[in-house]
């Protein structure tokens, strides 16, 4: 009887360790492809084999050297702006190109003492969309150009250029020659200026 009872015990282990493993099993193949999705997902934001490092203050060339031998990286381009080396900055930033996936480059080297960051080369897109109705609705043809929708060759081809992300400067001024404008528009209010040299409420072209 004890014989039954323990073989019986034995089974019962068994069983539930196949479940159990059956289990882990299906479980880490979803994790797999929720892992193989996300990484789908991400590498559509960013550039492929590609990695922005910035190095810390201080490190060498033989230093840097050795930490893109880590990913077996080349340098593709070093950035370093205007105003980068305005507010201190010596070093910049290098774009390094990696035979493997980016993100495998990137938690090599995070971390280490000679990098101060890695990430991805992101993709990013202007997504600014008019919120006025005259304009989506194709009423003011004036703002439209020969490649525009609707086209119009005679038009001012303002369409054309805030799709090619030029939405506004401070340093761009425009004088009015026609009947005037709403200066309290709200895309106009924040930047609408006036002649300094005029006198507010004389009745007088100053």
């Amino acid at each position: 009887m004890k014989k039954i009872v323990l073989l019986l015990t034995v089974f019962s282990f068994l069983v539930v360790m196949i479940i159990g493993c059956k289990e882990d099993v299906f479980l880490n193949n979803e994790n797999d492809a929720t892992l193989k999705s996300a990484s789908v997902e991400t590498q559509d934001k960013h550039v492929p084999n590609e990695m922005l490092l910035k190095f810390k203050d201080g490190v060498n060339e033989n230093q840097k050297a050795a930490v893109l031998a880590k990913v077996n990286g080349k340098v593709k381009e070093k950035i370093l702006t205007r105003m980068m080396e305005k507010v201190g900055d010596k070093q910049g930033i290098e774009l390094i190109s990696v035979p493997g996936p980016a993100l495998e480059a990137i938690a090599r080297v995070k971390g280490l003492a000679e990098v101060e960051y890695a990430e991805p080369n992101y993709r990013y897109e202007h997504c600014a969309v008019s919120n006025d109705t005259y304009f989506t609705n194709c009423s003011l043809w004036g703002m439209y150009g020969a490649a525009t929708v609707p086209a119009n060759q005679y038009g001012s081809h303002a369409a054309v250029a805030w799709a090619n992300n030029k939405t506004g400067s401070s340093t761009v001024y425009i004088g009015i020659i026609d009947e005037g404008y709403m200066y309290t528009h709200v895309d106009l209010s924040a930047n609408a200026g006036t002649n300094p040299g005029e006198t507010a409420g004389n009745g007088k072209d100053d």
